[in-house]
């Protein structure tokens, strides 16, 4: 154990240097991170230079050995990237294989994809009969899996499902509903200590897992918190809190850390914070991981792909140039979460 807590000191201490990344530092164009190596990353999705190169990169959301639901990029051959991308979340299917060592395929054994037709938005997933064989403790997470899996297409916005051509209106053993299924159900949904659930609202967070293997993935978890009118803040102050206990979860910011301000501008969020979170490059930078679960976090859970991250109200944090000067650029939400190696 004391091994493995260095090893998760070491990631969360890495501060954020993009290395050739910014041919002219002073241009006011947003970019997205370069993550350095040996620690958790989120990248933009890479353009292969020939088109048939290794098949599409594709968001799948499988389970990891804490039970989390967590996405995970994949190459997937073939053109119905959607039937695809559920078959491959089938345990023991041959498109399984996709999934890194640790990762669990969340459909049962045995199951089929017998079609997945897009009308208006609208997924509607017919499986074969197999699909009942699942553990009743595993039935939120594969919906979310499947849900979260699906509406990453553009095109879905919303999932239906069938068993053998009929509408599934709950699922068969713990009753969840099973249509009209939306991003807005959450994902490893829990709730925040002493929260009224009857004036509660959701926002999704991004926390960091460490597996076995010591690899750093980034993990939502959709927490219930008392509501509030300042969403931005919400989302910062609960990132703060942290993860709830013993949730096998790492916090990516210190407790003390403390924030002055979130505001939305158009696309953009600027997001202030107080001097406690420049603890890295003679303190003028946040760690990496910090930087990332805050664009993702305000990302989800904004109308928002951009993060604009000051402190004090003056400077910008976390994204430095060749020489390790700030460069003063909002950072852009990535594509693609928990990428393969690529």
């Amino acid at each position: 154990m004391q091994n493995k807590a260095k090893v998760i000191v070491c990631m969360l201490l890495f501060p954020v240097v993009l290395t050739g990344c910014f041919s002219n530092p002073s241009a006011k164009v947003s970019k997205p991170i370069d993550p350095p190596q040996g620690e958790a990353h989120v990248v933009q999705a890479p353009v292969p230079a020939k088109k048939e190169a290794q098949g599409h990169l594709t968001e799948l959301y499988t389970m990891n050995q804490d039970g989390y639901v967590i996405p995970y990029s994949a190459k997937l051959p073939g053109k119905s990237l959607a039937k695809s991308s559920l078959e491959s979340l089938i345990e023991g299917s041959a498109q399984s294989s996709v999934l890194p060592k640790g990762m669990k395929a969340v459909l049962p054994k045995g199951t089929e994809v017998l079609g997945v037709k897009i009308k208006n938005g609208t997924a509607t997933v017919n499986f074969s009969k197999n699909f009942r064989h699942y553990k009743v403790q595993d039935e939120l997470k594969i919906l979310n899996a499947i849900t979260w899996t699906l509406t990453g297409f553009s095109k879905i916005k919303s999932v239906n499902l069938q068993i053998e051509g009929k509408d599934l209106a709950v699922m068969p053993k713990g009753k969840s509903v099973a249509q009209n299924l939306t991003r807005a159900d959450g994902i490893n949904v829990e709730v925040a200590n002493g929260v009224d659930i009857s004036g509660s609202m959701p926002v999704t967070l991004y926390f960091l897992s460490q597996a076995d293997d010591d690899s750093i993935s980034y993990v939502p978890v959709t927490r219930l918190v008392n509501r509030s009118a300042n969403i931005g803040e919400t989302v910062v102050k609960e990132l703060v809190r942290g993860p709830l206990e013993n949730s096998h979860l790492i916090g990516p910011l210190d407790t003390a850390t403390t924030i002055k301000g979130v505001k939305l501008n158009g696309k953009q969020v600027t997001a202030n914070f107080g001097k406690e979170i420049l603890q890295y490059n003679d303190q003028t930078a946040a760690s990496k991981s910090a930087l990332e679960s805050i664009v993702l976090s305000l990302t989800q859970n904004m109308n928002a792909n951009k993060v604009k991250i000051m402190v004090e109200g003056k400077q910008t944090i976390g994204v430095l140039n060749n020489e390790g000067k700030n460069v003063d650029l909002p950072v852009t939400r990535p594509k693609q979460i928990n990428p393969s190696g690529l």
